[in-house]
């Protein structure tokens, strides 16, 4: 079967815990990726649930502290009415 590569953009802090992690289940990333994929076209569908509501009690400190700081930026830039600069930030966020 041929291969192909797939390039993925991720926060570097982000790869390198994902990569331990990996490595501590005897996997590298493109493996874990490849197992993640496979399980996608089993099931034909995300192999876990998808959710757009957050609640602080189950993030970590790091996940709150950014959504703090981002709701707070974003509120100042809103307050500032400069919908450009917000935008730019959160497709920078993104």
């Amino acid at each position: 079967m041929s291969q192909i590569n797939i390039n993925i953009r991720a926060n570097k802090q982000d790869k390198e815990r994902f990569s331990i992690i990996c490595e501590s289940l005897g996997l590298n990333v493109s493996s874990a990726f490849n197992v993640f994929m496979k399980k996608v076209i089993i099931e034909k569908k995300i192999p876990f649930e998808l959710t757009t509501q957050k609640t602080l009690s189950n993030l970590d400190d790091e996940s709150k502290e950014w959504m703090l700081l981002t709701a707070s930026s974003m509120k100042d830039w809103l307050d500032d009415k400069d919908e450009d600069k917000a935008w730019a930030f959160l497709q920078k966020a993104i």
